[in-house]
C-alpha cells in the first residue's frame, strides 16, 4: 500500500493554475507532460528544469518516440517554454507558461490550422537544434565542448559489460537527473555505481531497466529491481512526491 504523505515531499501550484490545465483541450499525453514538468519545476521550488526526452518518456510512460510529439505541441501552444534547446547530451531547459490566457489551446482560439502551423515550425526547429545545423559555434569550438561534457558524463569509464547504446543514453539521464537532484557524480563515484550495476546484470536484472527505475521512483541511488510490492530501500529513499 502507497505511503504519500506531505512530509514526503510535496508540489506547490497555484489553483488558478491547475484550473486552466484541466480546463483546456488537452489530450492525455499532454497533460502527463505538463504534470512532469511541474514536477521537476515548481516541485524544487524552481521555475525552469533541464530535462532530456527520455527522461520525460521515463517519468511519464510514454513511449520515447511520441514524447518529442506531444512535447512539440504544447511548445506550439505556448504551454511549455523552452529556454535552451537540447545540444549534445544536455537536456532542454523547460518551463511551464503562467501565463495561460497566451495558451494557444483549440477551444480558446478556434482555429485550427493555427496550432497545426506553429507545430510544424516548432518540429522544424528542435529537429535543426539536434541536427547542430544551427549552431553557430566553430567546428573546433563545438568538438571541445562535446567532448568536454561527455567527460563530465564519465563514458570513457563505462566497463565493456555496460557499453551498449541503450545504456549510454540510460547513464546520460541518469547524470541529468543528479544534476537536477544537485547531486553531482564524482569520477569515483561513478566507477562505483558502475560496479554496482554489472553486479546487478550478474543477478539477471537489466542496469538501463535499474537507472530508469529510480529515476521514475525519485530515489538517490541505485537499488535491485522491485518483484511483488515496495522495494526495502524505497520508504527510506523516495524523495519528492507530487501531490496536486
Amino acid at each position: 500500500m502507497a505511503d504519500v504523505q506531505k512530509e514526503n515531499g510535496y508540489t506547490t501550484i497555484a489553483n488558478e493554475l491547475l484550473e486552466a490545465i484541466t480546463g483546456s483541450n488537452l489530450t492525455l499525453r499532454e497533460t502527463k507532460i505538463i504534470l512532469c514538468v511541474i514536477r521537476y519545476t515548481y516541485g524544487f521550488q524552481r521555475k525552469e528544469a533541464e530535462l532530456s526526452l527520455r527522461f520525460i518518456s521515463v517519468s511519464t510512460n510514454i513511449d520515447f518516440r511520441h514524447t518529442q510529439t506531444v512535447l512539440t505541441s504544447l511548445i506550439s501552444k505556448n504551454i511549455l517554454l523552452i529556454k535552451k534547446g537540447n545540444q549534445g547530451i544536455t537536456g532542454r531547459i523547460i518551463s511551464l507558461n503562467k501565463n495561460y490566457d497566451s495558451w494557444n489551446t483549440l477551444d480558446q482560439i478556434g482555429d485550427t490550422n493555427k496550432p497545426l502551423a506553429l507545430t510544424k515550425k516548432v518540429t522544424l526547429a528542435l529537429t535543426k537544434t539536434a541536427n547542430g545545423s544551427i549552431d553557430q559555434i566553430g567546428d573546433k569550438e563545438r568538438q571541445k565542448k562535446t567532448l568536454k561534457k561527455e567527460d563530465s558524463c564519465f563514458f570513457d569509464l563505462i566497463p565493456d559489460e555496460l557499453k551498449t547504446i541503450e545504456f549510454k543514453e540510460a547513464w546520460q539521464d541518469w547524470i541529468t537527473y543528479k544534476k537536477e537532484k544537485k547531486d553531482k557524480l564524482t569520477a569515483s563515484t561513478a566507477k562505483l555505481q558502475f560496479k554496482k550495476l554489472i553486479r546487478f546484470l550478474n543477478e539477471g536484472m537489466n542496469p538501463v531497466d535499474i537507472i530508469n527505475q529510480t529515476i521514475t521512483e525519485g530515489w538517490t541511488g541505485l537499488f535491485p529491481l522491485k518483484q511483488n510490492g515496495e522495494s526495502s530501500r524505497r520508504r527510506e529513499q523516495n524523495q519528492g512526491i507530487l501531490i496536486l
